[in-house]
């Protein structure tokens, strides 16, 4: 059984590394912390549903500001790797972050995604933040976000590297 799950996550792992790899992928940015983190940790978060969180099941990128309310999984990467799916490159120390997929949506063109440059308002167990989205995370689950070490150091701590949080488009 250990050998399965094993060899499983090891499959998961490599298949999240072909797909970033991929010719004609226009994302550079690889979230290396997202997506070893939810490697390890897919059969637990897997279990919760939509009534455990309070969140929403619907995968529109939506976008205006309405003030409803999202819950996930708060992780961090560094953007000062490579563009962002926006287009932008970015520091760590930026208020900045990567939406998770199936709220960023898809385009043709990511760069014109109507995410981009969305401002959100993040609570976490530190506290509060404000961020704007530059940047598209794959492995992410519907109402999960990928910050900046900026942005994740204001309300959470680093070495947890995964923490729960509820966020917001600031209108």
């Amino acid at each position: 059984m250990v050998s399965l799950k094993f060899s499983v996550l090891l499959l998961a792992t490599l298949a999240t590394t072909a797909v970033i790899a991929l010719p004609g992928n226009t994302k550079t940015n690889t979230h290396f912390e997202t997506s070893t983190t939810m490697a390890a940790t897919t059969t637990v978060s897997g279990q919760r549903n939509a009534e455990e969180t309070g969140s929403s099941n619907d995968d529109s990128g939506g976008g205006g500001g309405g003030g409803e309310e999202f819950e996930g999984d708060g992780t961090y990467y560094s953007p000062s790797v490579g563009l962002g799916s926006c287009g932008e490159e970015h520091s760590d120390s930026d208020m900045v972050v990567a939406m998770n997929a199936p709220q960023y949506g898809e385009s043709a063109n990511p760069n014109n995604s109507p995410m981009c440059g969305k401002k959100v308002r993040i609570k976490g167990p530190k506290g509060e933040a404000e961020a704007t989205v530059v940047d598209k995370c794959p492995p992410c689950k519907h109402g999960d976000v990928d910050m900046s070490p900026g942005v994740f150091d204001k309300i959470g701590d680093q070495a947890e590297g995964r923490i729960p949080i509820t966020w917001s488009f600031a209108d």
